[in-house]
């Protein structure tokens, strides 16, 4: 029963080093002679058009990770449904730490970015959301750094457990506050055609003649034909990538896509994300804070929440889920390993990455480059406090 769960944690350990990887790669060259040429690799445009991206860099934003937020359903579906989620008992405390460590970091976004006068500052809080993610790969990757001997597999479980809860949230909060385009506007058209094609595809893809052979192209075919209605609609096509994960049937279909999908995930799509995503140019950045002091505060604000606001909301969350009687913390985890998984969560890197460019890339790229480095040292940061409260816990 345990085996999907102990071959899930392998994998996204192994995940975690082809992403950090990619992180360094990104970072050195940002930071290089080459600049100019790695810049000029994602962000030239071959060919015009109104609709499909025209950069890799926004194949890999509105395209692949499309894939990435499909495999994403697919895991949530699983643990909720039939997994360790699947109790209601046992899923009430992951939820709660998982709603805490969403609202505490915004609010501190909040309190560090709001008031900021100027072209830039009145778009500074756009960003809230940026430290409420936790990136599940970088996450365990961590605690499968530090072993056994620090980190009880319950500790595992849980942390688990609440990033699930928090991709969760991630993707509502994409989908009600980073939606509608650059233009602002919704396709009432266009949205009505993709929920026509999802219908479809939620009809078929419960009868298995749609699973093999050549009709299992249909189930793809309306699953590209509804990425497509989503490009122009003003809704992100990753909120669609995750309606279709939630029809398909999780006994049969469920398992054998994510087995397929999760190593070309974690070892392709994820480290191009970072390839793309992650390279900041520090110089770039500290020039841009002697001109413009919104983005020393969108940096801090996006820091602070994540190495301060996630652990806080996590604790608090807990300790007030315990003193209300509504869940208690599993058997062997004290209030020292809740603090070090709460640390641990404030890694957010890919999500917190994919927010930031959802809420600057099209209005302030100054303000994308600060929060980028705020998710950078924030993350590392955050492991580190994790692992030295962890490491502390093991020797209490």
């Amino acid at each position: 029963m345990l085996q999907p769960l102990r071959d899930f944690l392998k994998h996204e350990t192994a995940a975690s080093y082809a992403l950090l990887a990619a992180a360094v790669v990104a970072l050195l060259a940002a930071n290089s002679p080459l600049a100019p040429h790695w810049a000029a690799l994602w962000n030239t445009v071959p060919y015009d058009s109104a609709y499909l991206p025209t950069t890799l860099k926004a194949w890999v934003k509105d395209g692949l990770m499309a894939v990435f937020f499909f495999v994403v359903g697919l895991e949530m579906k699983r643990e909720l449904v039939s997994g360790h989620l699947r109790d209601r008992q046992v899923a009430k405390l992951p939820l709660m730490a998982a709603l805490g460590g969403m609202v505490v970091p915004a609010l501190v976004f909040l309190a560090v970015t709001w008031g900021q006068t100027g072209a830039t500052g009145a778009d500074a809080v756009r960003g809230w959301a940026i430290p409420c993610a936790t990136d599940i790969a970088f996450a365990l990757g961590v605690l499968g750094l530090l072993g056994p001997k620090f980190v009880p597999t319950s500790v595992k479980v849980l942390l688990l457990a609440i990033a699930i809860f928090d991709d969760l949230g991630a993707m509502i909060i994409i989908a009600l506050f980073y939606s509608g385009g650059d233009g602002g506007g919704l396709s009432p058209l266009h949205l009505l055609l993709a929920v026509g094609l999802w219908a479809i595809f939620a009809g078929i893809i419960h009868d298995k003649r749609f699973h093999k052979g050549w009709l299992a192209a249909l189930p793809l075919a309306l699953a590209l034909a509804l990425w497509l209605a989503l490009l122009p609609s003003g809704l992100h096509p990753t909120v669609g990538a995750v309606a279709l994960a939630a029809v398909v049937p999780t006994k049969t279909l469920l398992p054998k896509l994510e087995h397929a999908l999760h190593p070309a995930l974690a070892f392709g799509i994820m480290p191009l994300f970072a390839l793309s995503a992650a390279g900041v140019n520090f110089a770039a950045v500290g020039s841009s804070m002697g001109g413009n002091p919104t983005t020393l505060t969108v940096l801090m604000g996006v820091m602070l929440g994540l190495v301060i606001g996630k652990p806080l909301g996590i604790l608090g969350a807990v300790w007030l889920a315990e003193k209300a009687g509504f869940a208690k913390r599993p058997q062997g985890v004290t209030w020292r390993h809740i603090g070090g998984l709460g640390a641990i969560a404030g890694i957010g890197f890919t999500m917190s990455l994919f927010v930031g460019k959802l809420a600057y890339e099209a209005v302030h790229p100054e303000l994308l480059a600060a929060a980028k480095a705020g998710v950078l040292a924030g993350s590392v940061l955050a492991a580190a406090l994790g692992a030295w409260i962890l490491t502390r816990a093991a020797r209490a």
